[in-house]
């Protein structure tokens, strides 16, 4: 009895942190949006700043853009690199990557909605969308030692998915407490990341 009683709160233990980290992660993507003003506001704002900039770039800025708006050559790397070096420190002028950004920023927010959200999606957005760190390897237990954050993510969800579809997978008490563990450490991450780089008021138009 004792068995059965310890093997099965281990499968509880992994639904339900998960369920819950899931719902944490809905809730701070929503604070985030909310704190922006909502997507509209936001990515509206965002092309505003931008477009402001294509009538205001000085003229040393044109010219370092002139030469890099010819055909690549190898051999003008260097010269290239000079250009490009200075149009980053100009912060009056945007490149093409800051150029695209309201419309990442659109994608972005839609592929959190939160009807279509799937937790499959959170590495990915951690790492494209926020640019965060998954590398870390957290986990003492034998199977997830050499795992980082993203692949102890992963392999946690699929055994969330099989223990929901009805299968029995053995995984004991210390593995379950060990993706407790790793869970709380991953929204601490989280959080810290998303306070100290997104939460910063740049939309004002309310």
């Amino acid at each position: 009895m004792s068995k059965h009683y310890r093997a099965n709160l281990s499968k509880y233990l992994v639904i339900s942190s998960f369920s819950f980290f899931e719902s944490y992660f809905k809730s701070v993507m929503k604070e985030l949006i909310d704190f922006q003003g909502g997507v509209e506001g936001y990515v509206n704002s965002i092309g505003d700043r931008h477009r402001s900039t294509f009538s205001s770039i000085a003229s040393s800025a044109k010219v370092d853009k002139r030469k890099l708006q010819e055909p690549f050559k190898k051999k003008n790397i260097d010269r290239y690199k000079i250009h490009r070096d200075k149009l980053f420190s100009n912060s009056e002028f945007k490149m093409p990557s800051e150029l695209f950004t309201s419309l990442g920023v659109r994608y972005l927010f839609e592929l959190v909605d939160f009807d279509r959200f799937k937790s499959v999606m959170i590495p990915d957005l951690l790492e494209r969308g926020f640019l965060m760190d998954l590398s870390d390897k957290v986990n003492e237990s034998t199977l997830l030692k050499e795992k980082d954050l993203r692949e102890t993510f992963d392999n946690m969800r699929m055994l969330r998915n099989r223990i929901s579809h009805g299968e029995d997978p053995e995984i004991g008490f210390t593995k379950a407490m060990d993706f407790v563990r790793f869970l709380r450490f991953l929204g601490v991450k989280i959080d810290k990341h998303l306070v100290e780089n997104y939460f910063v008021l740049e939309n004002l138009n309310r």
